[in-house]
Parts: structure tokens; C-alpha cells; sequence
């Protein structure tokens, strides 16, 4: 999976802003859905119907209270009705995030994750408070152009520091 690492403060201008969901981090590699600790997560199946046969890095994701119960269903497959699986990108598919994003058709149960791109730090900022007012933790921001890394690094950036 690739990590990202906090924001020190960097131009976000043009970079491309999604929210920083608070559920369960999970890599889907084309036939299994695992939990960032490794584990197998079993999957109810309308979710697993609806996922490609490509790798994406996604979250299971529950509401902006829902992050225990997404640890529930990541250990023991309990699923609730309204958990669904947001896709952040597609490893495994060529060009910059947006267009590796424009593979992924979401369906059900599995949604692409809405993405912006930051008119201004200023615009990048005033969204984070946006989310985090309404009870979410904040965003993610990358860096335009590059590539999928599956390692910590410094063109994925975490913007939830309270100002």
C-alpha cells in the first residue's frame, strides 16, 4: 500500500484532494481484500461482485463513527448494511491518480472517492475544516503526476491538523 506522511506545510495548489476516511485501510489484489495487518477480509457478496479483477487501494468505511465497527468486519466478516468499500486508487493501472482512478467503475456497495483538486493551500484548508466540522477526520492530498508507490511517501500528504 502506498502511505502517506503529514503535511509540513507544502504549496497544495493543483494537487488533487480526497477525503481521509476513518474506517479500515484495505488492498484489494484482484481476488482477496486484505487488511493493512495482512489479514484476509471476507467480503459479503454483493461487495465482492462488484470488484474488478485489478489490484485497488481502498477503505472499508462505515460513517464518520463507524471505524470500530469496520475493525469488526475486517477480523471477523461482520458486515453491516451500510458499510461500503471507497477506492483511492488503482496500483496496478498506468498515468497519474486521476487517471488511474478513471478505470474504476463503482457499483453498490464500492464508490470511487470524490476528488477536487486545490485552487489554493487556502481552498485545501478551508475543505478540511468543511470535513472535519461535519465529524470527519480530513484529507489526503497528492501530488499530481505521480506514481502509485507502494511505500511511505512524500507526494501523499495528510492534511487533519486543526488550525
Amino acid at each position: 500500500m502506498q502511505h502517506g506522511t503529514d503535511w509540513d506545510g507544502a504549496n497544495l495548489t493543483g494537487w488533487y484532494l480526497t477525503e481521509k476516511f476513518d474506517g479500515c485501510r484495505a488492498y484489494w489484489d484482484g481476488r482477496t481484500l486484505w487488511s493493512r495487518g495482512g489479514l484476509a477480509i471476507s467480503m459479503p457478496p454483493d461487495m465482492r461482485a462488484a470488484l474488478p479483477d485489478h489490484a485497488l487501494d481502498c477503505e472499508l468505511y462505515d460513517g464518520t463513527d463507524g471505524r470500530s465497527r469496520c475493525a469488526v468486519a475486517a477480523r471477523w466478516g461482520r458486515f453491516t448494511d451500510s458499510m461500503r468499500l471507497v477506492v483511492f486508487d488503482s496500483p496496478d493501472m498506468t498515468g497519474d491518480q486521476l487517471q488511474r482512478l478513471a478505470t474504476v467503475v463503482g457499483s453498490g456497495r464500492v464508490s470511487v472517492a470524490p476528488l477536487w483538486v486545490a485552487a489554493s493551500t487556502k481552498d485545501a484548508v478551508a475543505r478540511m475544516r468543511q470535513i472535519q466540522a461535519r465529524g470527519g477526520e480530513g484529507l489526503m492530498c497528492a501530488e499530481p503526476g505521480r506514481p502509485y508507490v507502494r511505500a511511505r511517501v512524500r507526494h501523499l500528504l495528510k492534511l487533519k491538523a486543526a488550525f
